[in-house]
């Protein structure tokens, strides 16, 4: 997909909390979705034409000791168009501008595993569930 714009947000904006209520709450039926980190982490939007269709966050994950990529979320409508691919390469990009070559991690639903594989992570651990939903942790090194 052409015209793909992706901000950087210090604070929680207005789009990640609508596209991470249309995901997570109404589409897929988390409950627990906003947390005190998003008080800390750094977001990222991906518009299109002016229209807010993707958002991730990142932030250190003492437990992990190392950046975590988490609550990535596609409007619908605009998955299997690259718009994904297209945010994960711009937070591996401001990570490494950033903080250097590092560990990056993150939380994949089951679903996802083969996305983030094809982006280059791979799963570490034991599957475990996440609001009754299967998930494993995977990283890649930037």
């Amino acid at each position: 997909m052409k015209n793909l714009k992706c901000l950087i947000f210090n604070e929680l904006p207005k789009d990640s909390i609508d596209i991470r209520n249309e995901v997570f709450v109404v589409e897929q039926g988390f409950k627990e979705e906003f947390d005190t980190i998003d008080h800390t982490a750094i977001h990222f939007v991906v518009y299109h034409e002016g229209e807010a269709i993707g958002t991730a966050r990142i932030y250190f994950s003492k437990e992990h000791n190392c950046y975590s990529l988490g609550r990535f979320a596609i409007i619908k409508a605009y998955r299997k168009q690259g718009v994904g691919t297209f945010l994960i390469k711009e937070i591996e990009s401001y990570i490494i501008t950033n903080f250097g070559h590092l560990t990056l991690g993150l939380s994949s639903q089951k679903r996802a595993i083969p996305f983030y594989k094809k982006c280059g992570y791979h799963e570490v651990g034991e599957p475990y569930l996440d609001e009754n939903y299967p998930h494993i942790w995977m990283i890649k090194e930037l």
